[in-house]
């Protein structure tokens, strides 16, 4: 049978990358921040983004995914 819960070495690569996602959050501009956090923290759709915020729809998808290339970009130059 399958193990449900994360071996150790899986449960340190977890917490690394959680820490590193986070990290690279407070780097970025509030504009994008508050989107990610909308978007992946809180659960929000795009289209329920775009009317809490007042943006059109096609911003609110230009703007998460500017974001979370920002992210990646700053998680990988850390590793």
């Amino acid at each position: 049978p399958y193990a449900t819960t994360p071996s150790p070495e899986e449960s340190v690569i977890i917490n690394q990358t959680r820490s590193h996602f986070y990290n690279a959050l407070e780097e970025l501009s509030p504009e994008y921040r508050q989107v990610i956090e909308m978007r992946f923290i809180e659960e929000y759709s795009y289209e329920e983004i775009a009317e809490k915020l007042g943006r059109p729809l096609n911003t609110i998808k230009t703007q998460i995914r500017r974001a979370r290339a920002t992210i990646c970009k700053m998680i990988l130059d850390k590793e």
